[in-house]
């Protein structure tokens, strides 16, 4: 089961493997691509995969699609995608020793099928990938930040992106976006807003003291106050 976005799939643009990018005539749809390094300019953004030896390249301001909302390309890097992370691209023969990217996404994999579902399946999953992946994002932000920043431990897998999106038609797994420090016990809830660059991460109210003689309202201030700018 593989996710396209309604405009590709009305385009029936043809799917292509990473080895054939060199040799395309049309543009064509590519899977699975790891990304390693990326660097923008005030007009384009340049992204290394491995797969591929020419750089893809993207219009900073190319409008993407998914579902009911458009988001510009540059947008969606910032806010969804991470290192090691693979997307899936719409691609042009190669120019300028650079490969023009149309539209990409992060990869999405699913665990089950749509008919198990029901109405949920509606929904258009490039975008539900596109926030819920940001907030995920936006969580792995903190953690680091919170651990380089203040010394705190959380598990593994609260540091670094998996590498895609997963959405579960089935086993569907009960998300708890608490982090609980694994050192001290503080627990931290990460809010993201969509359009902050911003991260201010907030905790539960059941949360510990950690110094001595500290009150709840001061550790509480002094968690918000923390402010990191993600940078790729």
């Amino acid at each position: 089961m593989e996710y396209t976005p309604e405009e590709i799939q009305r385009l029936a643009i043809a799917e292509k493997s990473a080895d054939d990018v060199r040799t395309l005539d049309a543009p064509a749809l590519i899977r699975r691509l790891p990304l390693v390094d990326r660097k923008s300019s005030s007009d384009g953004l340049l992204m290394v995969t491995p797969q591929i030896a020419l750089p893809l390249w993207i219009p900073i301001n190319q409008a993407m699609k998914f579902g009911t909302e458009t988001i510009t390309a540059v947008q969606y890097f910032r806010q969804v995608i991470e290192r090691g992370d693979m997307i899936d691209a719409v691609v042009a023969p190669a120019i300028n020793n650079v490969v023009p990217v149309q539209l990409y996404w992060i990869r999405i994999e699913y665990v089950g099928t749509r008919s198990e579902a029901g109405s949920f399946s509606e929904k258009d999953d490039g975008l539900f990938a596109m926030w819920t992946k940001s907030g995920e994002k936006a969580e792995r932000v903190v953690a680091r930040v919170l651990r380089d920043t203040f010394g705190h431990s959380f598990p593994a897998d609260r540091y670094q992106s998996p590498g895609f999106f997963e959405i579960r038609y089935q086993d569907k797994k009960i998300r708890k976006p608490d982090m609980t420090c694994l050192a001290c016990g503080l627990t931290f809830e990460v809010k993201k807003r969509n359009r902050d660059t911003h991260f201010r991460p907030s905790h539960s109210n059941s949360m510990p003291r950690v110094k001595q003689g500290e009150s709840r309202a001061s550790i509480k201030m002094r968690v918000i106050a923390l402010r990191q700018r993600w940078r790729a």
